[in-house]
This record gives structure tokens, sequence and C-alpha cells, in this order.
């Protein structure tokens, strides 16, 4: 059998109660750079060898996509599909080509500009996307399966990619992993990206939400919609919503 002190070790550990907050709010005006809100959100393939354009795949993200899709429409945002060669000019060219989309909406906040991709995960081009997103979005969320922590690692993505993914140390973000049990995966490794000798935590220019348990893929659409009506809901009126 397994023997003490040779298999294994006690250790004791010391637990330190924190109160949740109940008035925790998005700094929604620091969210504005240049005049925009610029949201990137992902939507990766529960399997990617079925179609990948959303709009006509049985893949179980793309009935997410296109129901936030149609109430982003219906909010009255304008639409745009990428081209291949736009998309190429992006994050480069590849016989995979993901599918993404642009919605703005002008309000009095500045312009908000969601850019919505669909597509698989794990590849080159999902690892540039995410890059990108990390390095210019405002707002970035990530949508679909954290593949046991490996989807989202830092040092993998960079390893597999040839890479380097880097965040804004002065902007403020707001990053959301809503993918299974994505807290204790994608925690740390992130923050440290915004340390600076001011803020030697990297809390103070990054607001990450998670999920603490597996979660279903119907949980998905309903849960970032959230996160974005908040933001555009600010931008449109003026009235906040706390966390």
């Amino acid at each position: 059998g397994l023997q003490e002190g040779v298999d294994y070790t006690y250790i004791k550990g010391s637990l330190k109660y924190k109160s949740n907050t109940v008035r925790t709010y998005p700094e929604y005006e620091r969210l504005v750079q240049d005049g925009q809100i610029s949201i990137n959100l992902i939507f990766g393939m529960d399997d990617s060898d079925l179609d990948w354009n959303p709009m006509q795949s049985n893949d179980l993200n793309a009935a997410n996509y296109i129901r936030f899709r149609s109430n982003r429409l219906n909010q009255g945002y304008k639409s745009k599909v990428l081209s291949n060669n736009e998309i190429a000019d992006l994050i480069g060219e590849s016989y995979d080509t993901p599918y993404i989309e642009e919605l703005t909406k002008d309000t009095p906040k500045g312009t908000v500009k969601i850019q919505i991709y669909f597509g698989g995960i794990g590849d080159i081009l999902f690892s540039r996307y995410f890059a990108l997103s990390l390095k210019t979005a405002a707002v970035m969320a990530y949508n679909g399966h954290s593949g046991l922590g490996k989807y989202l690692n830092i040092k993998e993505i960079e390893r597999s990619a040839g890479l380097k993914i880097e965040m804004p140390k002065d902007q403020y973000q707001i990053v959301f992993w809503n993918g299974c049990s994505s807290f204790p995966y994608y925690n740390q490794m992130y923050f440290d990206l915004k340390v600076t000798p001011q803020d030697p935590t990297g809390t103070k220019n990054m607001d990450a939400i998670a999920n603490g348990l597996s979660t279903f893929f119907t949980a998905i659409e309903p849960s970032v919609s959230t996160l974005v009506n908040a933001v555009d809901t600010w931008a449109a009126t003026g009235r906040r919503i706390s966390y």
C-alpha cells in the first residue's frame, strides 16, 4: 500500500473566508478606446468536422451563434461578414477559413463593435485570432470546450502556434472564459500578463469571469449575452448593471 512520507504527505492549509460583493461593477468608461468599445467573441465548434459556416452548420455552438446574432440584430446592430481576403489580412490564410462577422452599433458612449469568430479550436488560425483578441479587445469572451485546461493555456498556445501572447498592461479589459470548469484552468496565468510595478497582482486592469463547474452548451449563449447586454445597456443609456 501507499506509505506516508514515501508516496504522499499531509499538508496543513488555511482558508480565509471572503464575503461576496453585491455592488461590484465593471468600469464601463474604461472600456471605451478612441470612441469605440471593441468586443471579440469566439464560438469554438463542438465538432470541427461539421460545416464551418454557422448559418448552415449542425454544430451545437452554431445554434448559439445564430441566437446571439439574432438578438444583436434586434437591438439595432448592423452586420458585415468578413470576406476570405479580409480574414487573411486579419489572421492569415488557410484552407480552413473560420467564419468571422462584425456587428456594429453607434451609441452615445461610442461605437460598439462586436467581432464574432466561429470555427475550429486548437489550430493555428484559432491561436492567432485568440492572441489578437487578447491584445486588442476591451471585452473578450471564449465560448466552447476548455479542453481540460489545454485549449486556452498560454504556454501551450505559444508552443504549438509559435507566437507570443500579450495583453495591454495599461488598458482595462473584461475577459470571460465561458467553458467547462474554466476557473481552475485559466486564472493566474492571465493576470500575470497584466502585472506592472504599480499593479503587482495584475488585477487593476482586468476583470475575469469564469465557470467554476462544468456547463452545457445550452448555457453559453444566455451567459455571454448577459455580459454583452450589460455593456450595450451602459453604452446606450448610461445605466450600470453590476456583476
